[in-house]
């Protein structure tokens, strides 16, 4: 996994407006429930456009802001080599919190988190600094993109919600594929194809993390390490 290299601030973009700076979680969420149909899956998005002035219709993996002070808690050694269970732990972790705020804001699933119909076990799989552009304007950022694989309840995840037009599990290398063909037409075929788009870092880094491995090896039978 990189490293962090300097201090979180608040960066100077291009036009010359300060941008917040703030890193961005990036969750890789993985169905691993055996009897599922999607077994092995990703979960990717594509950004609404009523929502997200920025990215909209860019197809992704589900992010959010967090504040500085929580990057550090998420790049310590064990964070990213033991996983982590929202059964075991709740918010009493770093990347518990934060991938169960993703999971509630994004993905729409409070209610199915606080009755427990969900579960999940999360570490960190990459931590990235990139340049995220906006059209007119770029930012430096840093990105940890987590992994998290569902154990229970894969089925609860909605097809859309407000902050994600289309939502759907894909095969991983059928994901990597569409991002280096910049086509997500092939992960989304029923998309405009003049309103969809395929970039940016977060996409990226879940890529990587299919290219490494990664997202293999957090199958059941393959992971290292237990779950706290």
């Amino acid at each position: 996994m990189a490293r962090l290299e300097e201090p979180i601030a608040p960066q100077e973009v291009r036009t010359g407006f300060q941008m917040t700076g703030s890193p961005v979680i990036a969750v890789t969420i993985i169905d691993c429930v055996p009897e599922s149909d999607r077994f092995g899956e990703v979960l990717v998005v594509v950004r609404n456009p009523q929502t997200n002035a920025t990215h909209p219709g860019t197809v992704s993996v589900p992010t959010q802001r967090v504040p500085p002070a929580v990057l550090p808690l998420l790049t310590r050694t064990e964070v990213s080599e033991r996983w982590s269970s929202n059964e075991r732990l709740s918010g009493h972790k770093a990347e518990i919190f934060v991938v169960e705020s993703v999971l509630a804001r994004k993905l729409g699933l409070a209610d199915a988190l606080e009755a427990g119909t969900i579960a999940f076990e999360a570490r960190t799989g990459k931590l990235t600094t990139g340049e995220a552009n906006y059209g007119s304007v770029a930012e430096r950022i840093t990105m940890a993109n987590l992994l998290v694989r569902v154990v229970r309840g894969p089925g609860w995840i909605p097809e859309q919600t407000a902050s994600f037009s289309s939502i759907r599990w894909v095969k991983p290398e059928a994901l990597v594929g569409a991002l280096e063909a910049r086509q997500p037409l092939m992960v989304f075929p029923d998309a405009d194809p003049l309103e969809v788009c395929i970039h940016g870092l977060c996409v990226s880094t879940t890529a990587d993390l299919v290219r490494a491995g990664a997202v293999a090896d957090a199958l059941p039978g393959t992971e290292s390490g237990p779950a706290a």
